[in-house]
């Protein structure tokens, strides 16, 4: 009873003490924030800058968070497309103008990798995947050595995967049903993708694809809410904030799904070896990793999530795109399964078939024109201090991207703010422009997937299995969307989101026909 009593004395007696301390580090820290903001970094603009008469930045990050693509285009016509800093997320961040892309895309002196590291966290707990990415290059390796020379390998593995997700989320039956697009869609490019990355039997497990999903969407929220706190007290925040405690907790039942299957894995192969037999050996993702790592030292599990949301997250935001598109045009959905009836008479898909989809290709392309991840694209931090064209200083540890605007804009794109899933298939008819009308084209003009030589290495893949998975959509299900066009997805600061809220309504289509699968 004593120790109870002593307890709550304790308590009275520093409470005030306590609530002074806070009070005085929250004091501290908008008085540093406030002072960050007025800094001025160089004679380069602040778009959002802070008004006279508000006190701190709470308002200026809001005015980024509700308006980034006014600001973005307000700095691009101020600044004659030059560079300006928008402030977000107590930071500054630069933006160039299209005309940087070429300068850009190759300067070592910049990294994508770190940008991604530091922008998502990767040196804190809950986003260990970041800095599996970042520290080792094992991903970037094996997808360019061991990924990009197994399309054909993988291509039917993805087909048959995709009708199984298909048959499962949005069911056989015939009569119309509503589903939550989006949801709906990263279930399958979860379950499709997990295939290339786990193999035939893991990537159909509900509680791993439900791991997936779940930290994709926790980790978003996570890391923005970490965005709005300093720098120096993320480490400390991390550990308070209910998102990030939510998002540790599906890492750890992430781990303890998958650590069984990746021992087991590692097992059989070895065993394998040792006698001198082939088998599925360098069949998927879990295999090509050790292979690659060459004795780099790695987390197996950490890496798995990472290559799952790389190749689930945009990927499922493409697919969304496209049909949310599609859903506005029936007779571009009938030339559609007219031309995937034509070439894939066989229902089996081979690298060259799908080479061969180019109204497709178009159309994938054409989306990605119009919503592409963000209004930013090619983003970097800067290495090193360096100086660019035009007078522009970058400082070390800059924040930096290319405005991506210019690719809605119809000064480059002709009636560029409009939908036109014909605009890629006709430009392969001149020449000179032919070859960047392909989906997996990078170019300053169209930055869906970067440009240069950190433009997104596993567009290939993720070209094969967009044109796989909606081959089977259109060809399985009749679809609508009735909720307006302009609602299906919003913005963020820059970055493009589907709605969660959008519902497809959708029937399975006639097999017996011979115009459905």
């Amino acid at each position: 009873m004593n120790n109870v009593n002593s307890s709550f004395n304790m308590t009275d007696a520093y409470e005030s003490t306590e609530h002074v301390y806070f009070l005085g580090i929250g004091g501290l820290v908008i008085l540093a924030i406030t002072l960050l903001f007025n800094l001025r970094q160089s004679d380069i603009p602040v778009i959002n800058k802070r008004k006279w008469y508000e006190f701190g930045t709470e308002k200026a990050v809001h005015r980024f968070n509700s308006n980034a693509t006014n600001l973005i285009k307000e700095g691009i016509k101020k600044t004659q497309s030059a560079a300006f800093y928008l402030f977000a997320d107590n930071k500054y961040r630069m933006i160039l103008g299209p005309k940087y892309a070429n300068i850009i895309r190759n300067d070592t002196r910049m990294s994508f990798r770190w940008w991604i590291f530091d922008e998502l966290h990767g040196n804190l707990p809950g986003f260990e995947p970041f800095k599996e990415l970042a520290h080792t290059g094992i991903i970037n390796d094996m997808i360019k050595t061991k990924m990009s020379h197994s399309l054909d390998a993988l291509t039917e593995p993805v087909a048959s995967e995709t009708v199984a997700s298909l048959k499962t989320i949005c069911t056989e039956e015939q009569e119309w049903h509503t589903l939550k697009l989006k949801q709906a869609i990263a279930a399958i490019v979860a379950q499709v993708t997990g295939r290339a990355f786990l193999g035939h039997d893991f990537c159909r497990e509900p509680a791993w694809r439900d791991d997936i999903v779940r930290w994709s969407y926790q980790m978003i929220t996570a890391a923005r809410e970490l965005h709005t706190w300093p720098k120096f007290l993320r480490p400390i925040v991390v550990w308070i904030l209910p998102s990030c405690k939510k998002l540790r907790e599906t890492v750890d039942v992430a781990r303890r799904n998958l650590e069984p299957v990746i021992k087991e894995r590692h097992a059989t192969i070895a065993a394998r070896k040792e006698k001198g037999e082939s088998g599925e050996a360098g069949s998927c993702a879990l295999d090509w990793l050790e292979e690659v790592a060459q004795g780099r030292q790695y987390d197996p599990i950490a890496m798995q999530i990472c290559l799952a949301f790389v190749g689930m997250d945009t990927t499922a935001d493409l697919v969304f795109h496209v049909i949310s598109d599609l859903s506005q045009d029936q007779e571009l959905i009938n030339a559609l399964r007219e031309e995937i009836k034509s070439t894939m008479e066989g229902k089996t898909f081979t690298k060259q078939e799908l080479q061969n989809l180019k109204l497709l290709d178009s159309v994938i392309k054409e989306s990605q024109r119009l919503r592409p991840t963000g209004k930013v694209s090619m983003h970097r931090i800067a290495n090193e201090t360096l100086k660019l064209p035009g007078d522009i200083h970058v400082r070390k540890g800059t924040y930096l991207g290319i405005s991506t605007t210019h690719m809605m804009d119809s000064s480059v794109w002709p009636d560029g703010e409009h939908f036109d899933g014909y605009r890629f298939l006709k430009l392969r008819q001149n020449p000179e422009k032919a070859n960047t009308a392909l989906l997996v084209s990078t170019s300053p003009d169209h930055l869906g997937f970067g440009y240069g030589k950190m433009a997104c290495p596993g567009r290939f893949f993720v070209a094969n299995e967009l044109k796989i998975i909606l081959c089977h959509f259109l060809m399985m299900y009749d679809f609508q969307i009735t909720e307006p066009y302009e609602k299906h997805s919003g913005l963020y600061g820059y970055m493009t989101s589907p709605s969660s809220d959008t519902e497809i309504t959708l029937r399975r289509r006639d097999a017996s026909s011979g115009d459905a699968w």
